[in-house]
């Protein structure tokens, strides 16, 4: 072992490229499997831990479980997996006794409102436990303020009987990868960060950093601001989209187009106006507004902005149906006799990822109003078990009969139907809410009656021929 923490920058630096550094990732999923293999690419023996057997033994084959990841990914796995590069177990304290640098990636949900700590207690337990002399942990995982410094800090000390900053290294350096490019946002999209209590670990884990990272690394001096750092770019877009929420409501209600009116107000260099949709979902948003109201609360200090923020776009659901409530009011649907097709059911475009996703919520208030739900959604390969719901296995499917269809997320493969022939397949009178908007500039050669919705346009409501 190469007691890493008590090298120079340089020779810790050449030590990793050099092999002689073995760094573990705890929790390989879409965040710790690109970086797993960031770290082997940088020339660093990896061991990583998943707790999913399936995914044990997929990544042990070079096989990456999330299909949306790039194929750059799935080569370079195939690739270091075969090289025994990269190793795989399901025990945190075997892989943390064997490990120079320890990083952890599990994630901080939310229970009653209020982050849970219990997955990171458990990695936190077997890492202090196998901590030895010159170790390195890193904090990868989103957490709330003073996670690293309040928490995590000292269950390392208490376990290992060691200081930090003196025996062993700690910092934090949040992940900043978008599902789908996470190697490449790791490699060379944005800059790392990188915070520390003490100057020695903050020294070598930008050291460290340097090696993956082409954009560099921004230093701070403490964790809590790197802690920060990473959920105010969260906080910005959940504010940012909820304010698309309402300027949207308002564009329908006046018979305005947001979308054009964003177009030309973001041409100013000033002003970036979001998308609208059903809400914001993922592993990563709502938490983050979350955390940090739950810790404005401990310093009295209110977040009355990021707290409404979050109520708008939680609310976005309920919003949606009563929105189609309205419509089938004035076309004469009964929802007692009718069903409704959710095209779409992952948290955002492109991926099948469905963690505390829109989707799920809007399902759950249709069930109580309509007689049946059929869902359908290509990418989302693990198929949740939802009671009351059909998974149907195709488009055609899931619009044979129904009167109601909701698109959720703008998936590129739905892009490739026209809104005339999904019309044409539907009971009349039909309702269309497009959430993302697919299919917002293809409403021209639409017939039957019924009406097509797209989130902040004018409702375009059509007799028996057409317009």
């Amino acid at each position: 072992m190469t007691k890493i923490f008590h090298l120079d920058v340089k020779k810790a630096m050449d030590a990793l490229k050099g092999g002689e550094v073995t760094v573990a990732v705890f929790g390989l999923g879409y965040v710790g499997l690109p970086l797993a293999v960031a770290w082997a690419l940088a020339g660093a023996k990896v061991v990583g831990v998943t707790k999913d057997k399936e995914h044990l033994e997929l990544i042990r084959n070079g096989k990456v479980p999330f299909p949306e990841e790039e194929a750059e990914l799935q080569s370079h796995l195939q690739e270091l997996a075969s090289a025994g590069k990269i190793e795989v177990y399901d025990d945190n304290y075997k892989v943390s006794s064997i490990s120079d640098v320890k990083i952890i990636t599990v994630p901080v949900p939310l229970r009653n409102k209020k982050p849970d700590f219990s997955n990171m207690k458990d990695v936190c337990d077997a890492i202090g436990s196998e901590l030895r002399y010159g170790d390195v942990v890193i904090v990868e995982s989103s957490v709330p303020p003073l996670t690293t410094k309040g928490v995590i800090r000292p269950l390392l000390e208490e376990k290992s009987k060691m200081k930090c900053g003196i025996d062993f290294g700690l910092a934090y350096s949040p992940e900043r990868v978008y599902v789908g490019r996470a190697l490449k946002d790791i490699v060379s999209s944005y800059p790392k960060i990188v915070g520390a209590d003490d100057e020695k670990s903050r020294l070598i884990v930008s050291g460290l950093y340097s090696t993956i990272a082409r954009k560099g690394v921004i230093e701070f001096d403490n964790t809590l601001e790197a802690e920060l750092e990473k959920l105010f770019e969260g906080v910005y877009r959940d504010v940012n989209i909820a304010l698309a929420n309402e300027l949207a409501r308002l564009s329908e209600k006046v018979g305005a187009s947001y979308s054009k009116v964003r177009e030309a107000a973001n041409s100013q260099p000033y002003c970036n106006l979001h998308l609208p949709g059903i809400g914001v979902g993922g592993s990563c948003i709502p938490l983050y507004s979350a955390y940090l109201i739950d810790s404005s609360k401990k310093f009295s200090a209110k977040l009355d902005l990021v707290s409404l923020a979050r109520r708008i776009n939680q609310n976005r659901p309920s919003e949606i149906v009563k929105m189609l409530l309205g419509e089938t009011e004035k076309l004469g649907i009964d929802p007692s006799d009718s069903e409704v097709f959710v095209m779409g059911l992952a948290f955002r475009q492109d991926v099948g990822d469905i963690r505390n996703a829109p989707s799920l919520d809007l399902i759950k208030q249709l069930r109580k109003r309509f007689r049946g739900i059929r869902v359908y959604d290509p990418l989302v390969k693990v198929k949740p078990k939802i009671s009351g719901v059909r998974l149907v296995g195709g488009i055609a499917e899931g619009l044979e009969g129904v009167n109601v269809m909701i698109i959720t997320v703008g998936h590129n493969v739905f892009k490739n139907y026209r809104l005339k022939d999904l019309a044409s397949k539907m009971n009349t009178p039909f309702i269309i809410i497009d959430g993302p908007g697919v299919f917002r500039n293809d409403t021209t050669e639409v017939k039957g009656r019924g009406t097509y919705i797209a989130l902040g346009e004018p409702y375009l409501r059509l007799s028996e021929g057409g317009r």
